[in-house]
């Protein structure tokens, strides 16, 4: 018996069979799953026409079936291939936006570092400056040593943030060089 033989579901062929019949355009087109003789399950296209007599009575089916199971599972595949390519999106454009969040605070950190060695650098040379400033214009030569001193002081100063800035520029540079140890 073809129904029990080759349809995987026999009730479901007998009904579909029925339905066909029946209906008004008597044009069959399904997807159905099918038995091989070796007990493969397949997928097939099922296109047919009822074919009917002068007085509309149903004789046979006139059409095709084609095994589509090869397309079902590559088209299955894609489907999974693009969610996990979707998926993947995701989980990018996370990591993405985490590292622009990170690179958008490190910037605010570098503007606001430049904006503090900017003062730290220019307090001394105002210092300096203004001392220069009043060894230029004083008459009394009383407070040239006094001046003399306050320029060391200042360019000590100045040469100690210097050296500073310079060794946090090395630190940062060697970072990449440090590697982690278990101790």
């Amino acid at each position: 018996d073809i129904t029990t033989d080759v349809y995987l579901n026999a009730e479901e062929r007998v009904e579909n069979v029925e339905n066909h019949i029946h209906h008004e355009t008597g044009i069959v087109d399904e997807q159905v799953h099918l038995k091989k003789k070796n007990g493969d399950i397949i997928l097939v296209q099922n296109r047919a026409n009822v074919v009917r007599d002068t007085d509309d009575n149903a004789l046979y089916f006139e059409g095709s079936i084609i095994d589509i199971t090869e397309q079902h599972r590559q088209a299955e595949e894609i489907k999974q291939l693009n969610q996990d390519l979707e998926q993947r999106v995701l989980e990018r454009t996370e990591q993405l936006e985490l590292a622009n969040k990170q690179l958008l605070e490190l910037d605010k950190l570098r503007a606001k570092f430049i904006a503090d060695m900017s003062h730290e650098m220019r307090t001394p040379l105002t210092v300096l400056n203004t001392r220069l400033y009043l060894m230029q214009h004083s008459k009394n030569t009383d407070n040239l040593e006094r001046h003399i001193d306050g320029f060391r002081k200042q360019l000590n100063r100045l040469e100690e943030f210097v050296e500073n800035a310079f060794d946090i520029s090395v630190i940062d540079m060697s970072r990449d060089n440090i590697v982690p140890e278990e101790v």
